[in-house]
């Protein structure tokens, strides 16, 4: 038992176990106001998204976020203004992207890039800068299991990809 007004932590007698983790650095703000950190190269500025980012798009099943999402993963393969909008220009060359549909068998996949590379009119070229992950020998894997994460990084790491488009 704790003794009253004691600190709970000081008087806990604990042995250390090593983290099978890797360690994570804690940054105070003042740390991080002195610290030189550069932000990473924006691919659109303006709609938030940078090398090495993440942009998180949420919505109910069944609406249309991954319709919408292969439309700007196509602008980005080609190096097109996102969505045909001249304010959202992809900086730079054209991007590697890497798409994991984890809720469509691929087959499904392949009809929705075709058809979206087809009707946005661009080439071969594009198709060449586009990777699908495909698990289809193994169950669908969500990327809270360790091995489709190692897999994911890898192929990420592999293809070049600056833009990934992961689903559920």
């Amino acid at each position: 038992m704790l003794s009253p007004g004691s600190d709970a932590f000081s008087e806990l007698d604990l042995e250390e176990i090593p983290s099978p983790y890797p360690q994570v650095r804690v940054w105070t703000l003042a740390d991080l106001r002195a610290a030189t950190l550069e932000r990473p190269a924006p691919i659109v500025p303006g709609w938030g998204i940078r090398k090495a980012g993440k942009v998180i798009f949420t919505g109910a099943g069944g609406r249309g976020k991954i319709t919408l999402l292969l439309q700007p993963a196509c602008d980005l393969a080609a190096g097109r203004p996102l969505l045909g909008h001249p304010q959202l220009a992809v900086h730079g060359d054209p991007q590697r992207v890497l798409l994991y549909m984890a809720e469509d068998p691929l087959p499904e996949v392949r009809f929705r890039l075709l058809r979206q590379l087809e009707e946005l009119g661009y080439g071969w070229e594009v198709e060449e800068r586009i990777h699908i992950l495909d698990f289809s020998d193994r169950k669908p894997q969500v990327l809270t299991d360790e091995w489709a994460l190692r897999v994911l990084a890898d192929r990420i790491r592999q293809h070049g990809a600056t833009f990934a488009v992961l689903t559920p």
